[in-house]
């Protein structure tokens, strides 16, 4: 499409690859990943994400969220039921739980968007401090 001289991906761990210098990206995408991990992981990864981004940078987190109680979607719960049955911390979090993470990790004015389809997947977006 002609933007390739706009981005650059990266390759490797998230939470040991190294992203260069400091407070270099406009943009990350955390995309599937937040309900493989438990908590102070999530934390661990979003103020890593944020010490990379340029202040007013973006984050985009796609993931499949729960109703507060955790008890809806359908397809979000029996998702869930299956990362209790094949990750050792993964779990899906409710949108304030990804609220605390995001205020707590250097990020503010988080927004969400549901994203048609057949899974509860959602786009919570956020800005670096």
């Amino acid at each position: 499409a002609g933007f390739g001289d706009r981005y650059e991906f990266v390759e490797g761990s998230a939470f040991d690859v190294d992203w260069g210098e400091p407070a270099t990206y406009d943009l990350a995408l955390i995309a599937n990943v937040c309900h493989l991990f438990g908590e102070n992981t999530n934390l661990q990864l979003l103020r890593r994400v944020a010490d990379a981004l340029r202040p007013a940078g973006r984050v985009a987190i796609v993931d499949i969220l729960p109703t507060e109680r955790g008890d809806g979607p359908r397809p979000a719960v029996l998702y869930a039921l299956g990362l209790v049955l094949r990750t050792s911390s993964g779990r899906i979090y409710p949108y304030s739980t990804f609220r605390r993470w995001l205020g707590q990790g250097g990020f503010e004015a988080p927004r969400r968007r549901e994203l048609p389809g057949p899974f509860p997947f959602t786009l919570i977006t956020a800005t670096r401090r």
